[in-house]
This record gives structure tokens, sequence and C-alpha cells, in this order.
């Protein structure tokens, strides 16, 4: 554990693996973004197909049972 913390603070620290953190960070806020507009997405999705089922049934006539016209 002790040695997990050593290497964590001396990424923080050192300047040797700022590039590293920055791409870390980066990752982790496009992974992030990605998340919740993907979450969005799905939402608007079901929102639009929950619509759609609610309104075609009421667009359908069924046919006449006598076959009459």
């Amino acid at each position: 554990m002790k040695r997990a913390v050593r290497t964590l603070r001396r990424l923080v620290v050192g300047d040797d693996a700022q590039e590293l953190v920055e791409y870390a960070l980066l990752g982790a806020f496009v992974a992030i973004f990605g998340v919740l507009v993907w979450r969005g997405v799905v939402l608007l999705m079901a929102d639009r197909y929950t619509e759609y089922n609610t309104r075609v049934p009421v667009y359908w006539e069924p046919p006449d049972p006598a076959g009459g016209s």
C-alpha cells in the first residue's frame, strides 16, 4: 500500500509524469462526458419511442368485420 502511495505521489509531484497525469485526466473527462451524452441519447430515444407508441394506435382504423365497403 505504501508503495502505491509513493508512486502516486511521485506521479503527481514529479515533472517527468506530468503528461501522463494530464492524459489520464483528459481521458477521464472524455469518458464521463461520453457517458452523460450517451445517457441523454438513450433517454431521448426512449421518449420518442414512447411517444410513437402512444400516437400511432390512435390513427389505426380497424377493418370492417363483415368485409363490406
